[in-house]
C-alpha cells in the first residue's frame, strides 16, 4: 500500500502527556463463497482471533489520533494571528490539523493482516469575529481597556469530497468528507506595547498574552483506497483481500488554552510572528471500520492474482475459482480521551488596511501538526 505523504508545514518540537480510556470492542469478520471453508472451521474462526488486537493495537490508536488532531485545530482556527486588533474585523478562515504514523500490523503466529493505515486527519471552516474592547465601549487610545481584544469563531457546515479536494491532491489515496460544527473564542491583552526602531520601518509588535475556549462536533468518513488487493497470510498459506479501508468517526471535543506571542512588522504590512503555549483538552470519539473485498486463497496451483481496484467489483463473477469469495471486517469502538499539549506556534499576517490576511501553523508533538489560512475585512 501506498504510504501517505505528509503535508508540509513547519513546527517546533514540545512535549505533551496522554490519557485515553475506549469502551469493549464490537467486531466481526464475515466471509461468504466457497473459500470459507478452506481450512477446517473456516475461515473467519481464525481471523476473529485477531479481534483482540485490532482494538488495542489499532482501533485506540486511531481514536487517539483523530480526537488529537481535533483539539490543535481549534486553537489555529481561532486565526488570532499576532493578537491585536485596533478596532473591528470580521472574515473566514479554514483550518487543517493532521498526523501520520507507521501502517499498523496485526499478526500472530497463524495470520498476518494487510497493513492498516495510521493517522488522523480534521477540518475546520469557521468564521471569525474579532473586536477590540476598548474601542467597543467608545473608550480612547490611552484607555487600559484598549489592550483587550476579544476573538470569535464558529460554523456549522457540511464538507463533500469536492469540498476536500486539495487535502486529497495531498494524500492521493484518501478521501474525506463530514459535517462540522464548531464555536470558540480567545480575550488577549496586550501585556507589553509595541516599539517600533530604525525610523519606524520595523516594529516590534510586544508581547500579547490570551486565553480561550474551543468546542467542536464532528462526524466524518474517511476512505483509504487502495490500488492493488493486499496480501493476507493465514495458516502459511498466502492470499490477496482487496476493497477499501473506510473510517465513520465521530468526536466532541472541549479545548481550553493559554499562549504568549510576539513577532516583527516589516513596512508596517507584513509582520512575522512566534509564540507558545498549553492547551487542556477533554473528548468523547467514536470509530467504525469497515472493509470488504474480492479475497482469494492462492494454493492448489493457483497463480498469484493481483486484483486492481477498478476491476475488485467484476472478480469471479462467474465462480470459476473456487479458493475466492468475499471476505468483510466490521469493527466499531468508542473512547474518551483527555490530554494536556504543549504547542509552538507561528505564521505570517499581512495588514492591506482594510483587508487582513492570516497564515498560521502549529504543531504540538512530534506527530501532530496543523495549519489555517484567513481573510478578513478590518474596519
Amino acid at each position: 500500500m501506498k504510504q501517505l505523504r505528509k503535508i508540509d508545514l513547519f513546527f517546533l518540537l514540545l512535549f505533551s502527556v496522554v490519557f485515553l480510556f475506549s469502551s469493549r470492542l464490537e467486531a466481526q469478520f464475515t466471509c461468504t463463497g466457497s473459500v470459507c471453508n478452506f481450512f477446517p472451521g473456516g475461515i473467519t474462526k481464525e481471523l476473529n482471533g485477531t479481534l483482540t488486537q485490532i482494538e488495542s493495537v489499532y482501533l485506540q490508536e486511531v481514536l487517539k489520533n483523530n480526537t488529537e488532531t481535533t483539539f490543535l485545530n481549534q486553537i489555529v482556527s481561532n486565526s488570532v494571528g499576532v493578537g491585536d486588533v485596533k478596532r473591528f474585523q470580521i472574515g473566514f478562515g479554514l483550518g487543517v490539523a493532521g498526523t501520520k504514523k507507521d501502517d499498523v500490523v496485526i499478526q500472530s503466529d497463524k495470520i498476518k493482516l494487510p497493513n492498516f493505515p495510521n493517522g488522523g486527519v480534521t477540518l475546520n471552516p469557521t468564521v471569525n469575529l474579532d473586536f477590540n474592547l476598548g474601542w467597543l465601549i467608545g473608550l480612547d487610545k490611552d484607555s487600559f481597556l484598549r489592550r483587550f481584544t476579544i476573538y470569535l469563531h464558529g460554523m456549522d457546515v457540511k464538507v463533500s469530497e469536492a469540498d476536500a479536494k486539495g487535502l486529497q491532491s495531498a494524500q492521493e489515496n484518501l478521501r474525506f468528507q463530514g459535517s462540522i460544527k464548531s464555536a470558540g473564542g480567545m480575550i488577549r491583552f496586550q501585556a507589553v506595547e509595541a516599539v517600533p526602531f530604525l525610523n519606524s520601518i520595523f516594529v516590534w509588535t510586544g508581547l500579547n498574552l490570551g486565553g480561550g475556549y474551543h468546542y467542536s462536533k464532528q462526524e466524518y468518513t474517511i476512505q483509504y483506497q487502495n490500488e492493488q488487493a493486499q496480501k493476507l497470510e493465514l495458516q502459511n498459506v498466502q492470499g490477496k483481500w482487496g476493497g477499501d479501508t473506510t473510517f465513520f468517526y465521530a468526536t466532541e471535543t472541549k479545548t481550553y488554552n493559554a499562549d504568549l506571542r510576539t513577532g516583527i512588522t516589516v513596512f508596517w504590512i507584513a509582520t512575522l510572528y512566534t509564540g507558545g503555549g498549553y492547551t487542556w483538552n477533554n473528548g468523547q470519539s467514536s470509530i467504525q471500520l469497515q472493509r470488504s473485498g474480492p479475497f482469494v486463497i492462492q494454493a492448489n496451483g493457483l497463480q498469484e492474482v493481483s486484483i486492481p481496484r477498478e476491476y475488485q467489483q467484476f472478480f469471479n463473477q462467474d465462480k470459476s475459482i473456487e479458493q475466492a469469495g468475499t471476505l468483510s471486517l466490521k469493527a466499531r469502538a468508542t473512547g474518551i480521551s483527555k490530554r494536556s499539549i504543549a504547542y509552538a506556534i507561528g505564521g505570517l499576517e499581512l495588514d492591506f488596511f482594510l483587508l487582513k490576511a492570516t497564515l498560521e501553523a502549529i504543531y504540538g508533538d512530534k506527530e501532530i501538526y496543523g495549519g489555517s489560512f484567513a481573510l478578513k475585512f478590518s474596519f
